[in-house]
């Protein structure tokens, strides 16, 4: 008798184990998908004017370079001050446009899922044909 049952409990304890567990969708949180949205939105923001930081810099370094490049007495230090500023600015360029990139696909994927469970109010048709339907004012909601 106990062997029976010591079996029976070791073959449940195996087929629970093996069976998979279905993953639960968590519940909707509009607060965490808003904030989610805010930073993805602040991020793109300030990827951008990284971007453009750095593409100012960028032809501020290529402006002193060629200055330097071309003067009478061919300044050497002017050259490679231009070409380090213009250096500097490709290297803030390339991670403001990857993070301003990042920040909107995010973006436009917690839109997109906001968007699925939050209705849309649209205004109904408004005139003649309205008020024969003894509308003033109304709403459609669609989900």
């Amino acid at each position: 008798m106990k062997l029976r049952l010591l079996l029976a409990a070791l073959a449940l304890a195996t087929t629970a184990r093996a069976m998979p567990q279905i993953p639960v969708a968590p519940p909707l949180d509009l607060v965490r998908l808003e904030l989610r949205y805010r930073s993805a939105r602040i991020q793109r923001d300030l990827g951008w004017g990284l971007a453009a930081a750095g593409i100012a810099l960028a032809a501020a370094g290529t402006a002193t370079a060629v200055f330097g490049a071309y003067r009478d007495n061919y300044d050497v230090a002017g050259l490679l001050t231009g070409v380090a500023l213009a250096a500097a600015g490709v290297a803030l360029t390339i991670p403001g446009i990857v993070l301003a990139l990042r920040g909107q696909d995010v973006m436009a994927e917690v839109g997109s899922r906001m968007r699925l469970f939050v209705p849309v109010v649209t205004p109904t048709r408004s005139g003649p044909s309205a008020a024969a339907d003894g509308l003033l004012v109304g709403a459609r909601f669609s989900f």
